[in-house]
């Protein structure tokens, strides 16, 4: 019971952000053994870049023992052994919410005349995104940087919104497979007008039709984005339709990704419709959904032949 107020308390003080990154990590770690001494092992095993699962900067990157509450646990076992996993961590000395400044000057690497900034896989947290873009806005030499491609961490695409407002320069955003959600900054960054050129958001399944309704929103009457990346994120037919209307008033999106979402024959019938309203569109992808039927749809395809390749 003591374990449970632990865990219910740290649900009330954890931020979203770190809750969704937390709950990422703790699945990460591959380990049925619940002793102490196997735990503190398989960590040190782990931490080594060599290990098949290499947990690295993602265990250093935990906040405190009040983020477990991300973890949704449901037995007092799992409650007892995700506590375990903390202590351990903690008293090895593996817990650090920040990378010194000397880690992030590496991580971002020589700035000079560099026009895009990629960073993959690295096992960052929100925090260390923040610190990033914090080291990003103060350095003299990026004065040539005009993209940036944050993929495959847990980030959630923290602190984008006030990197956009302090870089009007960067106009190209990519935040692939990081845990954005339809609470992420990215859309506080749309909702404030940031003139992005491109924007690829795929594989956040985070975003659904909620966050595409906040990206239609953004698209309405927008004429600097040309090319948009909403693939994999389980989008449903409202999103696809809000997007839908959107396409019909923009005049500036030339490439749109939804494939690999959830939406049917209704919401790729808008997006087609949207797309030859204005005829803007010159590429629009619905791959990797079977759940569409062709046929029924073949009409709109072929009206937009020369105009907007439609890809299946």
């Amino acid at each position: 019971s003591w374990s449970r107020s632990c865990i219910q308390g740290s649900r009330v003080a954890s931020s979203f952000l770190q809750q969704q990154f937390l709950a990422h990590r703790i699945k990460k770690t591959k380990t049925k053994q619940k002793t102490p001494q196997v735990l503190r092992m398989r960590l040190r095993h782990n931490m080594d870049p060599k290990s098949r699962y290499p947990l690295g900067d993602q265990v250093r990157s935990m906040r405190a023992w009040k983020c477990l509450g991300a973890a949704h646990v449901e037995s007092d076992k799992a409650i007892v052994f995700n506590l375990m996993v903390y202590v351990i961590m903690y008293v090895d000395g593996f817990i650090s919410s920040t990378k010194s400044a000397a880690e992030i000057e590496e991580l971002v690497g020589d700035l000079h005349g560099k026009t895009t900034l990629k960073i993959e896989d690295h096992y960052l947290s929100p925090a260390h995104l923040r610190q990033v873009f914090a080291h990003v806005t103060r350095s003299k030499a990026a004065g040539a940087l005009t993209a940036f491609e944050i993929r495959k961490n847990f980030t959630c695409g923290a602190g984008v919104d006030r990197f956009l407002a302090d870089n009007p320069r960067v106009t190209s955003v990519a935040l692939r497979h990081e845990g954005v959600h339809d609470r992420s900054p990215i859309f506080l960054a749309l909702a404030a007008g940031a003139p992005l050129a491109r924007l690829d958001l795929g594989g956040n399944p985070g975003v659904g039709s909620a966050g595409a309704r906040l990206v239609a929103a953004y698209l309405r009457g927008n004429g600097t984005l040309r090319a948009l990346e909403l693939g994999d994120t389980k989008m449903t037919n409202p999103g696809a339709a809000a997007l839908g209307a959107a396409l019909a008033e923009n005049a500036a999106l030339e490439e749109l990704g939804a494939g690999m979402n959830l939406f049917g024959n209704t919401g790729a019938a808008a997006l087609l419709e949207g797309a030859a309203a204005r005829g803007a569109l010159r590429r629009l992808n619905l791959g990797g959904m079977k759940q569409l039927k062709k046929a029924p749809l073949a009409a709109q395809v072929q009206a937009l032949k020369g105009v907007c390749a439609v890809v299946w």
